[in-house]
């Protein structure tokens, strides 16, 4: 009996303390929940924006003339004082852990991000599963006053949108908080990120009328890839380049591929599947030498030429034909990095600090004017693996 008394008296108080496990409860009703957060340059700091969702309409069944989002602004000497000064404007708190994108604006990407990057990654309320993207052109408050068809939300639609453009165009690529820290300490690489915009009337854009028509006269597009130098843009990839990027890394994971016919305005289109790639390198005689092998594997999508596709020697011609368009691709991306942008965010010399250690310290501190000079080869072998349901076009006579 007595035993059991002690055991209550033991096991009772450490009950109190796991059920004491709401002390940090928030009321729903009580916080403005952000799905998308623009920062912009200010006259003392910065100007922050807050896309905030209105739960009852985006939960509405029928169609209001209420929008299923609002917009604040606040500014102040950090982004953490200008976040704490929304409280001012907002009718409830502010709740940072629904955050889908974090938008720069270019002009403030121009000087830097590393303090407005110190916050994000340091809050304890955001998560690390949201997306970074700079406003090409635009400022980031533009951005997120815009209203999308479709999708209710416009910073899910902007998620999705940079998702999709990675997966199925190449012409873009995800980063998140923690892949851009890591990159923006990596010796011998620098940082990237995707670029959005808006092509269109910003004017009403920002209205119920943009939602209403059928051809929206504003849309958010997902496009470029925006070159970083330590913490700040110094220059873009444009369409071409940017997919050229993703050729170079091994991540094109499924995009499109189009090849000329003899016939004008004819083209044998290409869906590419996967890629992969491995580059290799060394220091020649002081001079950096790279060769990058990048393996592609592709299926027929569309013939519009007049070709025997069920000959083999069409396969190995059309197999031939991708290798050199891919390589032209990437060749590209490496002229513009090498000598518009002088930025190795490829990671070359990444490669040689983790491969050739001893002979990158004495490079380092000139890796920026060795990148430039250095001898790159890309040698690319495509596959066609499928050509289809049928095999020659049906439209052959």
């Amino acid at each position: 009996m007595k035993n059991r008394f002690i055991t209550k008296i033991i096991v009772l108080p450490l009950l109190l303390v796991a059920l004491s496990g709401c002390w940090s409860k928030k009321e729903l009703d009580n916080l403005a929940i952000v799905t998308g957060i623009g920062i912009d340059k200010a006259e003392e700091g910065y100007e922050v924006t807050v896309q905030i969702i209105n739960p009852a309409e985006v939960a509405a069944k029928q169609l209001t003339t209420r929008t299923a989002v609002s917009t604040y602004s606040a500014s102040g000497k950090s982004l953490f004082d200008a976040i704490r000064n929304l409280i001012e404007v907002t009718p409830r708190n502010v709740y940072l852990s629904h955050t889908r994108v974090v938008i720069f604006s270019e002009e403030l990407a121009k000087e830097g991000i590393s303090d407005t990057v110190d916050f994000l990654i340091r809050d304890h309320e955001l998560r690390t599963d949201f997306y970074l993207a700079i406003a090409k052109g635009f400022s980031a408050k533009q951005m997120l006053n815009i209203l999308t068809p479709l999708e209710k939300v416009p910073a899910s639609k902007m998620y999705a949108a940079i998702e999709s453009s990675e997966k199925y165009l190449a012409q873009t690529r995800t980063v998140k908080i923690q892949q851009f820290t890591s990159d923006l300490l990596l010796e011998g690489q620098q940082p990237f990120l995707t670029g959005i915009y808006i092509q269109g009337n910003t004017d009403i854009g920002n209205s119920l009328s943009n939602v209403e028509k059928i051809d929206s006269p504003a849309e958010i597009f997902v496009d470029h890839i925006a070159v970083m130098k330590g913490d700040q843009l110094i220059g873009w990839l444009d369409h071409k380049q940017s997919k050229g990027f993703n050729y170079l890394t091994g991540k094109v994971k499924n995009s499109t591929e189009m090849i000329p016919c003899n016939e004008e305005n004819k083209y044998t289109s290409f869906e590419i599947i996967s890629t992969d790639k491995e580059i290799k390198g060394k220091l020649k005689d002081g001079k950096p030498t790279f060769t990058v092998d990048i393996k592609a594997r592709a299926n027929v999508a569309q013939i519009d030429c007049d070709i025997k596709i069920s000959n083999p020697k069409t396969i190995k011609k059309l197999e031939k034909d991708l290798n050199k368009k891919i390589t032209d691709t990437a060749t590209l991306t490496i002229e513009a990095l090498q000598k518009d942008l002088q930025s190795d965010i490829v990671g070359f010399g990444e490669l040689l600090h983790r491969t050739k250690n001893k002979e990158w310290k004495k490079i380092k501190g000139r890796w920026d004017d060795l990148f430039s000079e250095a001898d790159i080869k890309v040698n690319v072998q495509t596959k066609i693996k499928r050509t289809g349901t049928i095999t020659d076009s049906f439209q052959e006579k």
